[in-house]
């Protein structure tokens, strides 16, 4: 047979196999072939040493749990991931958060200042530019701004004690934006800020 027949054939088989390997999902996230794997629990510590480790190792539609502990970093939360704490009071982040993209979640914790590195005299608590973001039953506090979100649509603020910051909870450009249900206290500039938005409903 001709070399050259040979040698595309063998090459043909190697594309085959490699397509057809199992656990790789060439369109997506790891999972059986041909298929995007199931959302995954990703657990701190456990899976992962640091929050942001796990956040790393998190794909669309996955969910970061953070037992009760004190955690002293700053946080990127990717869109479509869910940030989860034991409870506001048990898992306590020493640093910011912030989100980088459309459906992030965070509820359950405790997000201050006190100790954090790399918290600035303009710094925000949670912030970031993320559509349908929900933040809910958090403690949030020591700031200049606890919570702000630049031309977000559809998210909800929700259930969160926002205290002892500059400004408590700030949106710019934003709209419809739910913020209700939150406990709003001893924040020296105002409490709720609207900038440029619209269809707030507080």
């Amino acid at each position: 047979m001709n070399p050259k027949i040979l040698w595309s054939a063998a090459c043909l088989a190697a594309v085959v196999a490699l397509a057809c390997e199992p656990g790789v999902d060439r369109g997506g996230a790891p999972g059986p072939a041909g298929a995007r794997r199931s959302p995954l629990v990703i657990q701190v510590p456990g899976a992962a040493a640091t929050i942001q480790e796990a956040i790393d190792m998190a794909a669309m539609g996955d969910t970061v749990e953070v037992a009760a502990g004190e955690y002293v970093e700053n946080l990127t939360l990717p869109a479509e991931v869910a940030l989860v704490g034991a409870g506001a009071g048990q898992a306590i982040l020493r640093g910011r958060i912030y989100l980088d993209g459309s459906g992030c979640k965070v509820t359950g914790l405790t997000v201050t200042a006190k100790g954090a590195a790399g918290v600035s005299a303009t710094s925000a608590g949670i912030r970031g530019e993320s559509p349908s973001a929900v933040l809910s039953g958090n403690v949030v506090e020591g700031f200049a701004v606890g919570i702000r979100l630049t031309g977000s649509e559809m998210a909800v603020i929700a259930g969160n004690r926002v205290r002892n910051n500059g400004v408590g909870i700030e949106t710019f450009e934003a709209g419809p934006v739910t913020i209700v249900n939150n406990i709003v206290t001893f924040n020296t500039k105002s409490g709720i800020r609207v900038e440029n938005g619209e269809a707030i409903s507080v």
